[in-house]
This record gives structure tokens, sequence and C-alpha cells, in this order.
């Protein structure tokens, strides 16, 4: 069940991730339908951390790519980490670059959620299965499911 789960969730994020292959193509005024207030602030948090001379080349485009992917899709920061270490970052750069952020991953989980009810049926538990098999916390989880409508 769990495979069937990674499956359909990595076709969700290859078909969101197709959208966005250009960034030239790509709206900057663009946010997540939900926690876009929050998404402002995180662009706000990330323009003081440019100005931040310590932050090395590899932190700076981590934090950048967590940003832009935190635009066209919902993550966990489990999941969020190990997209950007799949990407070559490692393990450090992937993690300032996601924590930089200050992302409230409770609104990430409900847009998660919201994006898998949209695709197909869940029930309750399943869907909270699901969330937490990519990367949510248990309290995430529910929060997540429960905002998206149950």
């Amino acid at each position: 069940m769990q495979k069937l789960f990674k499956v359909v969730g990595m076709v969700l994020i290859l078909g969101n991730l197709s959208a966005c292959v250009s960034s030239a193509d790509f709206d900057q005024s663009q946010s997540n339908s939900v926690g876009s207030p929050e998404l402002q602030n995180q662009e706000n948090q990330a323009q003081n951390f440019e100005d931040n001379s310590s932050e090395s080349l590899g932190q700076k485009n981590a934090r950048n790519q967590a940003e832009s992917y935190l635009k066209i899709m919902h993550f966990s920061r489990t999941s969020l980490i190990e997209q950007l270490e799949f990407e070559g970052y490692s393990l450090e750069e992937a993690t300032y670059g996601v924590d930089a952020l200050n992302v409230d991953w409770k609104d990430q989980a409900a847009g998660k959620a919201q994006d898998y009810l949209n695709q197909m049926a869940f029930s309750r538990s399943g869907l909270i299965e699901q969330l937490v098999f990519e990367g949510f916390t248990q309290e995430q989880a529910e929060y997540g499911v429960s905002v998206a409508g149950y």
C-alpha cells in the first residue's frame, strides 16, 4: 500500500515539477493557495538571509531552491530536504536552506492534503497515513486533513 502512495506521490511531484522547468517562465507573484501570507513572510525572511555574508553559496542556492519549490507545491520538511539532497545539495546545505525559510509545516500539510483530495478519494485515516509517510508529523497530518475538510 505504501508503494502505491509513493508512486502516486512521485507522479504528483513529477507532474507539478514539469510545469516549472523553465524558471524564466515562472510568475514570481504566484503562491500556494494555503498559507499565502506565510509564504510572503518567508520571502521577506529569505530577503534578510541574502544580506547575510556568512551564508555559503551552497546554502544560499539551497534556500533559493527550497523557496522555489514551495511556491509551486507543498512539501513536508523531510521531503523538501530529501528533494534538495537528490539535486546534489549536501544534507547540511539542504537542511539550512529549508530551515532558513521558517515554513509553517501545518499549512504545508493542509495544502498537500488538498492536493491529494483533488487527485483521488481518500479516507481520513488513509490521507493521514499518506501525509505521515511523506514526512509530516502525526500532528501536522491531522491538522492538514482537518483543514482540507475531514
